[in-house]
């Protein structure tokens, strides 16, 4: 390779880290959207916005949603962003993922955050916190920040 040449896995991994930002800003905004004009944030809160006592069964319902992302995680797209969301860039085929179900921070009563690892083929493992919220049973994934070392 002659110098000065940016080596062709390098820009791989630039060009998926970067659409992976534009795909957890687009959930984000899309979510927080979505989940305020269903009326749901803070629904079953406390005024403060937290949750008066956090359920222990939370984090364990949102790990076990989470782990549709190897499987369908078109299912854990918020109605309005089902199209403009690529899971396939976004969870690349063969992908897996570990979900602690006990980092689960509950936002409120209906939402939180949870810490997951995506490791994909080819990729270096890749560690997220996962913002969730629930309505009527059915878990969202409202966005995702990358956290970690760049890659």
């Amino acid at each position: 390779m002659k110098p000065g040449t940016v080596h062709p896995m390098k820009t791989r991994r630039k060009t998926i880290t970067f659409v992976l930002i534009l795909v957890a800003l687009a959930l984000i905004a899309g979510g927080i959207i979505w989940a305020s004009a269903n009326g749901s944030f803070g629904s079953k809160a406390s005024p403060s916005g937290a949750s008066a006592t956090p359920d222990p069964t939370q984090g364990r319902s949102a790990a076990a949603a989470l782990q549709k992302l190897t499987t369908d995680p078109a299912v854990l797209l918020p109605p309005d962003q089902k199209t403009s969301v690529d899971t396939a860039v976004a969870v690349p085929p063969g992908s897996t993922i570990d979900v602690n179900p006990a980092t689960w921070a509950p936002a409120n009563a209906t939402s939180g955050i949870i810490e997951m690892t995506l490791r994909s083929p080819g990729l270096p493992d890749a560690d997220f916190l996962v913002t969730m919220h629930e309505v009527d049973g059915h878990w969202f994934v409202v966005g995702t920040l990358p956290v970690g070392a760049a890659q």
